[in-house]
């Protein structure tokens, strides 16, 4: 492989989560629109030869993090304005194992699970809940390369990293939003720090739509670590018992 390369995440791989049970470290590559997977002994790439790795890795099959450009339900193609302003969400299969994971479809049924969630939110807009303009796709006209959605400025995690504060009554706006997406049907399923935002205008954002499903649906896909909830279904009990966490986040200042 001779191509330009870049590297997009480097994760650490591990025995039953623990330390002492170092793996390896799994490096994602892209190039050309593609990404390429390759695991390495070594516990960092600061002091990896990258070019060789890069040479080594294995081509992640598209199928595997892009769904193809749905036929049973109502797609919107973002113009080209909505797509030079917005923020274009690309699925990353940064934890794709080459060995185990060749037919996995996990990444590209998760994206197809948002779009289904976004095109009704686009019926249905709430000021909450992130905008979405539509989806970008691929060169072939085959798959979802991308989700144009709002540029939105840091997360609510990040805002308190830095030591911003915010009033009690700050996530009153995302109970609402939530409140609307039960209205259409669904629950959101993962909700956390990270997936509310802060408008420009310091507004608190929904984001994050592909654990949605439909409310009694089973849940397609796995929970976010600290904040997970009991039971493997879809239902409003999950958003509210993690919104009032959140909301207990808030107060103390937890980061």
């Amino acid at each position: 492989m001779g191509e330009k390369f870049s590297l997009v995440s480097e994760v650490g791989i591990y025995h039953d989560s623990e330390e002492e049970g170092f793996v390896c470290t799994r490096l994602l590559f892209e190039s050309n629109d593609h990404y390429y997977v390759c695991d390495t002994p070594d516990r960092s790439a600061a002091t990896l030869q990258l070019p060789q790795l890069f040479a080594s890795s294995v081509q992640v099959p598209v199928a595997v993090y892009r769904a193809r450009i749905p036929t049973d339900f109502e797609v919107t193609e973002a113009d080209s304005e909505s797509q030079g302003s917005c923020y274009i969400k690309r699925v990353r299969p940064f934890d794709y194992d080459a060995e185990t994971d060749s037919n996995t479809t996990l990444y590209a049924d998760a994206q197809l699970r948002e779009l289904k969630v976004l095109e009704l939110l686009k019926k249905h807009p709430h000021p909450n809940i992130c905008r979405y303009y539509g989806y970008l796709p691929t060169a072939d006209g085959q798959y979802v390369g991308g989700i144009c959605l709002q540029r939105l400025e840091c997360t609510l995690q990040e805002a308190m990293e830095r030591g911003d504060h915010f009033p009690a009554t700050f996530l009153e706006p995302i109970g609402a939003a939530l409140e609307h997406l039960h209205s259409l049907g669904y629950a959101h399923n993962d909700i956390n720090p990270r997936n509310v935002m802060l408008s420009k205008a310091g507004e608190p954002v929904l984001v994050d739509f592909d654990s949605a499903v439909q409310l009694g649906d089973k849940l397609e896909k796995g929970k976010t670590p600290e904040w997970e909830y009991e039971g493997e279904i879809s239902s409003t009990s999950n958003d509210l018992s993690a919104l009032h966490q959140l909301c207990q986040y808030l107060a103390k200042g937890m980061v």
